[in-house]
């Protein structure tokens, strides 16, 4: 096992070419579906639709990004970011962040009330790179914090009104930091709906996390038709104009959508059951 950590992920503006509409085909010679890492984005490109995945990771193209609708939450994540990061080892600036500027007064008064009061902000927009099994893993967590009684805390920090979440995002960071710590919470905190989704994992569950996280890397290396799942997700999706079948179906197979609120609260109920709380 070997990894690293301490990079802030660069955002950058990129040239976005042009595709004619096409079928996957494979490039010549044996590929790894997986690439050069798993990530969390990865990982739910895949699961929401692996032909997105195969444009995006093996074919490497680059879609319509006006598409996607994450500018209003990429600008709050940007605004924490460059509010937070000079608080990095020291106390958590609750003040700070409820006098933010009105665009983001709301989500941080939000953030800030339900962090609690002596937590000390240990990382903001942090680089979880690790390799297990064979399979690199990178990821950015958005904070962690430690609680006044020393529970360590690593926060997805998500906006939207009915925010899609997956439980084992955190848990992919969780594995990282638990040959560290004996115990964490993990917490998505849901600024625009002022709720909180929240489990324990310890270092006794670590196993369990490695597996079922090399698990999901063979579901994607096992995979080689790449079918899409089209739907009314279509029209979000930076690769509409690139895929001959966006679109074409209502809806996509149960056991292919991606877990939304409610099915995470009873994920993580489940996971903190199974857990031990």
């Amino acid at each position: 096992m070997s990894h690293e950590s301490g990079q802030r992920l660069p955002r950058r503006e990129r040239t976005k070419p042009q595709f004619a509409a096409s079928a996957p085909t494979r490039p010549d010679g044996p590929v790894d579906p997986l690439g050069e890492y798993l990530s969390y984005s990865r990982l739910r490109s895949f699961h929401d639709c692996p032909r997105k995945f195969f444009y995006k990771y093996i074919e490497k193209r680059e879609g319509d990004e006006s598409r996607l609708w994450v500018h209003s939450g990429k600008n709050f994540h940007e605004y924490l970011e460059k509010k937070l990061a000079p608080h990095e080892g020291a106390a958590f600036p609750h003040e700070a962040l409820k006098a933010a500027p009105h665009g983001h007064r709301t989500r941080s008064a939000t953030l800030a009330g339900n962090i609690c009061a002596g937590a000390e902000l240990l990382a903001v927009e942090r680089e979880v790179r690790y390799t297990v099994g064979g399979v690199q893993v990178l990821g950015y967590l958005d904070l962690m914090y430690r609680k006044p009684d020393g529970t360590v805390v690593i926060c997805d920090v998500k906006t939207g009104g009915s925010p899609k979440i997956h439980i084992e995002q955190l848990e992919m960071y969780a594995w990282f930091y638990l040959e560290e710590h004996a115990r964490l919470r993990l917490e998505y905190q849901l600024v625009d709906r002022d709720e909180m989704v929240a489990w324990h994992v310890g270092a006794a569950q670590r196993a369990q996390l490695e597996d079922e996280l090399l698990a999901r890397a063979n579901v994607i290396r096992s995979e080689r038709e790449f079918p899409p799942i089209p739907g009314g997700q279509c029209s979000s999706c930076e690769f509409f104009d690139a895929c001959p079948d966006a679109g074409k179906s209502r809806g996509k197979p149960k056991e292919q959508r991606l877990i939304q609120l409610t099915a995470a609260k009873s994920g993580a109920k489940r996971r903190a059951k199974e857990f031990g709380g």
